[in-house]
């Protein structure tokens, strides 16, 4: 009926936090519904709680970092289609997904299984600073289990060109 991710870093331990959730499919156009959910927190041994506490300190420095600088505006991405890629796979399809970078900051697609004409509708909103390059790079990949995946093109985009 449909999908939906939830980052957990933000988490902090033993806190109920409530998430509205919108079910997505990258093979359906339509609203799916949506739903409510309470998540708490809870590592299963002190080891795992040393490990989520470390990870999370790392996280909140980055976070710290980039506050520090001010960014001059924010790039609204929306992945939605792809059409006639290269078929990657020996069944003559590939299963695709696309990675986005402007200065330090990165995000990947969702991948849509053995198709050549992938339909994503997903949004992506970059941070671009005054101090950073303003050149999104887009790359295209196809993914593999069990080896390393293919990569099927790559595009650059330079934001300081559009109006």
């Amino acid at each position: 009926m449909g999908q939906a991710y939830i980052d957990l870093a933000p988490l902090l331990i033993d806190r109920k936090e409530e998430f509205k959730v919108d079910l997505e499919d990258p093979h359906v156009a339509e609203d799916l519904g949506y739903l409510l959910l309470d998540l708490t927190l809870v590592p299963k041994t002190s080891d795992e709680k040393e490990e989520y506490l470390a990870k999370r300190n790392r996280l909140v420095e980055t976070q710290r970092s980039m506050k520090a600088q001010i960014w001059s505006s924010v790039v609204s991405l929306v992945l939605i289609e792809g059409k006639g890629l290269l078929p990657m796979d020996d069944n003559g399809l590939s299963d695709p997904y696309c990675k986005f970078r402007l200065g330090n900051e990165k995000y990947k697609s969702k991948v849509a299984a053995k198709t050549l004409n992938p339909r994503w509708l997903e949004q992506f909103d970059l941070h671009m600073y005054d101090d950073q390059t303003s050149v999104l790079e887009i790359s295209v990949w196809d993914k593999d289990v069990g080896s390393k995946d293919d990569f099927m093109g790559r595009a650059q985009v330079d934001l300081s060109e559009l109006k």
